[in-house]
């Protein structure tokens, strides 16, 4: 495993300190310095791949930390980050820590650092990519899922109706034919939300079936049938 990080921090000392420990860790093979959030977001921005985990120093700004963070996500090369706020040991209170939390980091990394604190913030990030991965296809399924819904509706208010349902059929088929191309886990991921979200949505009215009028053979029909009748009566006389 080949992990890239990224230390936001204004002070190079501390900076340093926390770049000689990352070279401890095998799996860090690629660790960028950044003395601002403008700085951090523009190396982000011309990053070739993608950037693991993202560690902050606990003495910025927590609004701008907090906007940094949002930020990034919306990069395609941090939006599967782990946002890890590094606590100096003066700051390391539960009040701090739980604000720290609540900006929207994914863990924190106390000072002085040590292998397995290394190690716990790698395990974050693995656990962290899994998590918006998972995050991403619950989103996806849930709208394929209101469009199947959606599609049902439609067919049943045209059979009311007495209405073509023809292609209120064929779009319905064209959405369920995306569950052909889920893999076994997403796929056990759609049976599994279907089966909550089937048992939210209410029972469509039952609408007694409108009948329309019989008004007798189309034109067409009837001139068929005209020309039928001739031609049965010709052979007869012959």
């Amino acid at each position: 495993m080949s992990l890239t990080a990224i230390i936001v921090d204004p002070d190079a000392y501390k900076r340093m300190l926390l770049k000689q420990a990352t070279s401890l860790m095998s799996e860090l093979q690629r660790v960028m310095q950044a003395s601002s959030f403008r700085e951090a977001v523009a190396r982000l921005e011309n990053l070739e791949g993608s950037c693991d985990i993202i560690f902050i120093a606990s003495d910025l700004d927590a609004a701008a930390s907090e906007e940094f963070i949002e930020k990034c996500l919306l990069l395609k090369e941090a939006s599967d980050a782990a946002f890890v706020v590094v606590l100096d040991s003066k700051d390391q209170s539960v009040g701090n820590v739980a604000q720290t939390l609540l900006s929207g980091a994914n863990g924190i990394l106390m000072s002085p650092f040590s292998v397995e604190d290394l190690a716990g913030v790698i395990a974050l990030s693995t656990a962290v990519k899994k998590q918006r991965a998972l995050a991403r296809r619950k989103q996806a399924i849930r709208l394929l899922l209101d469009e199947i819904i959606s599609k049902l509706d439609s067919v049943w208010y045209n059979y009311c109706s007495a209405l073509p349902a023809g292609v209120a059929i064929r779009e319905l088929r064209s959405a369920a034919t995306v569950l052909q191309g889920l893999n076994e886990d997403e796929l056990a991921l759609y049976f599994e939300m279907a089966t909550e979200i089937f048992d939210e949505v209410p029972t469509p009215p039952i609408i007694p079936r409108k009948m329309v009028a019989y008004s007798g053979a189309s034109s067409r029909v009837r001139k068929f049938a005209e020309k039928q009748k001739k031609s049965f009566s010709l052979k007869e006389e012959e």
